[in-house]
């Protein structure tokens, strides 16, 4: 509030009522409003007492619509045509505030959409005294309900780890992401940006990949609603090596009494020190599955009516502490280039155009701490497409290491400036359980490196690179999925992020060149032998999704030079490729078999040799060029006329 000291507006957190409405409606409808309200006790932001001469509008504004415990949206026709009293109605939307639309002069059918969600009063006055509304009491009564139902309580103060903003790293975009979760928080599934009346506790669990951006959300949803808490806001955070939940328990004790309990408290005991203070908003970052324990006993060392939010990436923690899951994506395109033009701005030349951006954003599948270090690496953006060369390299090499900000004095190995230092977090934990359980878990998601990347794969796919059966297969991708190293699709299959991929296949690299070989050796055998399958069905066209990880395998059996491997998986995807319209790939890949084929000269050999030929021949008459085409069926009878081949020579005429 303009020119409010600290106490008083301590006081009012989250109680004070922010009236918005038209200039042209002050005199008639608002200045009465705002005196009945100020006679029933309520406190008030009102610009033509609370913004002072050299105030900024905007900056007063924001700074109120931030703390309001409501606002009061007067509704005419002329408020409905201010561009002010549109910003305020959206801005209080995005910021969770309580809205209670009160309607007082006919507007029709002009009730905002926005609004939609939210039921108004009517309170059109029945008389007017000197030009200015006289209210009736019972539609005063019935507004009066209406911000009891939506306004916290009042309360005292308790604490505030509010996280502050961050300049390097302004949060960007998320727009959808924080309406949805804050919807999850208090228990509402609707679709669409929706003002709701505060409610009793609830817990909510944010789950997603290292380096997604779960804190990042988090710490904006706090910042919004934080000051809407009477009794304050609560940070804790946890990690791979948390603090002993009873040194938590007696800090929190502490923030009650005044300093810490020497003895031990139990959770109990600290839910009545907290619980006279004021509905509490507690923010639990970065909880590990060995921390769930200790968490447990956190949450029931809360209030009744405290909110709390919880950051995990692993999925099976949010259903273990009872929390509503929330599983957060990538960035969208739009907010990846809204970030990066944000971290880009200034620096030196001009920003990058917009399709290097895209291509930034599509090689680091939306990544959100991977977009951020990229643009942390740039010095300058004339240079840009340098780096996007330099990181499609390292990526497609399986080397995340690069991927981290360049920051004086930053530990070159801390999870906030390098990718890989928040990915070996997760790949520990999965080698620690191996150690405990006596499972592969590291060694299996390593092995993922050898598919192709963002293409979705099957359970016996993973089965075969394994070496193992289907259904342990099965739980191990559940269980890799569960930490999110890995997503379902929805279809029975599973998705690698880029990223994890690259991190996957630098991870196998690492074991040596003959793990490296075996695993993808059984991954290019799975592909021939699907492609067979299907070829001998007549179903060449469910190979189509199949294709990067037929087109992985095809170039492991070129490079190894594996003719009998090659002719399995060219002769078996050939229709699939001419299905689709890959005319180019069919070829490549008819050529590369034909000449591994043309080193032997077995029967057999000759009988492959010539019926690949005469797959060419076919997409060379596709193209038109019938001489060519012609030629090699010539070619393909010669060879099955000295083979003595009947039925192919009846084939081939």
């Amino acid at each position: 509030m303009a020119g409010t000291p600290p106490a008083q507006e301590q006081a009012t957190r989250g109680r004070l009522i922010f009236i918005s409405h038209a200039h042209a409606d002050k005199e008639k409808y608002v200045l009465p409003l705002v005196e009945r309200l100020q006679q029933a006790g309520y406190i008030v932001w009102f610009d033509q007492f609370d913004i002072k001469g050299g105030d900024k509008w905007k900056r007063e504004i924001d700074r109120a619509l931030r703390r309001c415990g409501a606002q009061l949206a007067v509704l005419t026709p002329t408020a409905l045509t201010r561009e002010w009293v549109l910003y305020e109605h959206q801005e209080a939307i995005r910021l969770f505030a309580p809205i209670v639309p009160v309607i007082v002069e006919e507007i029709g059918d002009r009730y905002p959409d926005y609004f939609a969600p939210v039921q108004y009063l009517k309170m059109i006055p029945p008389s007017y005294e000197d030009g200015a509304a006289r209210y009736a009491d019972a539609d005063f009564a019935a507004l009066q309900e209406a911000l009891q139902k939506n306004m916290r309580c009042a309360g005292k103060h308790l604490v505030d780890q509010t996280p502050p903003v961050r300049p390097r790293h302004k949060f960007i975009g998320r727009e959808k992401e924080l309406q949805e979760l804050y919807r999850l928080m208090h228990g509402e599934d609707g679709t669409e940006p929706t003002p709701v009346a505060v409610t009793g506790q609830m817990t909510a669990a944010l789950q997603g990949m290292g380096g997604i951006g779960k804190t990042m959300l988090a710490e904006e949803l706090v910042r919004r609603l934080g000051p809407r808490y009477p009794g304050g806001v609560i940070v804790e955070r946890r990690g791979r090596t948390p603090a002993d939940a009873q040194g938590v328990l007696r800090r929190w004790a502490g923030y009650a009494l005044g300093k810490e309990p020497e003895e031990e408290v139990s959770p109990d005991e600290v839910r009545g020190l907290l619980a006279g203070y004021g509905e509490l908003l507690v923010l639990i970052d970065d909880v590990w599955p060995a921390d769930r324990a200790a968490v447990a006993q956190l949450l029931a060392a809360l209030p009744p009516d405290a909110d709390c939010l919880l950051t995990t990436r692993y999925e099976d923690v949010a259903a273990a502490l009872g929390a509503a899951h929330y599983a957060l994506d990538v960035l969208s395109e739009e907010d990846g280039l809204a970030l990066l033009k944000d971290r880009l701005k200034g620096k030196p030349g001009p920003l990058p155009p917009d399709d290097l951006l895209k291509k930034l954003h599509g090689l680091l599948g939306g990544h959100a701490l991977a977009l951020d270090l990229a643009a942390g690496q740039v010095r300058d953006n004339a240079r840009f497409k340098n780096l996007l060369e330099r990181l499609e390299k390292r990526l497609h090499s399986g080397d995340v290491s690069k991927i981290a900000l360049d920051a004086a004095g930053a530990a070159p190995r801390d999870r906030s400036n390098s990718l890989a230092a928040s990915l070996d977090l997760s790949h520990a934990l999965l080698q620690e359980m191996d150690r405990e359980n006596g499972t592969a878990l590291a060694d299996r998601f390593a092995m993922l490196g050898v598919f192709a990347e963002e293409t979705p794969f099957d359970v016996a796919a993973a089965a075969a690179v394994w070496g193992v059966a289907e259904e342990e297969a099965e739980e191990t991708l559940d269980a890799l999925a569960g930490h999110a190293l890995l997503a379902p699709t929805g279809d029975g299959r599973f998705r690698q992020h880029v990223i994890l991929h690259a991190y996957a296949l630098g991870r196998l690299r690492e074991g040596g060149k003959e793990a490296e070989e075996a695993a993808a050796r059984r991954h290019a055998e799975h592909y021939a032998a699907l492609a067979e399958k299907y070829w001998s069905r007549n179903d060449a066209h469910r190979l189509q999704p199949e294709l990067p990880n037929l087109a992985a395998a095809v170039d492991f059996a070129r490079s190894r030079g594996e003719s009998d491997l090659l002719y399995r998986l060219t002769a078996g995807s050939y229709f699939m490729l001419r299905l689709v319209g890959e005319w180019r790939r069919g070829e490549e890949w008819l050529g590369a078999a034909l000449e591994a084929l043309s080193e032997r000269e077995d029967a057999e050999t000759r009988a492959r040799h010539a019926g690949l030929k005469g797959a060419l021949a076919d997409l060379v008459a596709g193209r038109g060029e019938w001489e060519e085409a012609e030629r090699l069926y010539r070619e393909v009878l010669e060879t099955f006329e000295q083979l003595g081949d009947r039925r192919e020579i009846a084939v081939s005429k």
